[in-house]
């Protein structure tokens, strides 16, 4: 979560568990703006980018952060579960981490 000039952004975890760990039934993390008395959708399906930031194993928005500090530009950072974890491997999504996504108004 994150407080920027009168604005507040929260970012979702999305990773659903069925008794098994990590099992991806998910689309990814999400991105809200709350604005006086609205939530406004920012990454999640049909919004400005659509869930996990375009990738379904970015399971979560884990850090906000807005820098410059006197600016409205906001940084996320997602983090990533590797895809073979319940033995299914996509071999165009292998890599484990994160990745780190800018927004300037």
């Amino acid at each position: 979560m994150k407080k920027i000039n009168s604005d507040i952004w929260i970012g979702t975890s999305n990773v659903k568990q069925d008794g098994i760990p990590f099992n991806y039934d998910s689309n990814g993390c999400e991105v809200y703006k709350y604005e006086s008395s609205t939530w406004t959708p920012i990454v999640e399906d049909d919004a400005e980018i659509n869930n996990g930031f375009g990738n379904i194993y970015n399971g979560g928005a884990r850090s906000m952060a807005n820098y410059p500090s006197t600016s409205s530009t906001l940084w996320v950072g997602t983090f990533k579960l590797k895809s073979y974890l319940l033995g299914y491997l996509n071999p165009l999504e292998e890599e484990d981490g994160c990745e780190v996504w800018m927004r300037i108004p």
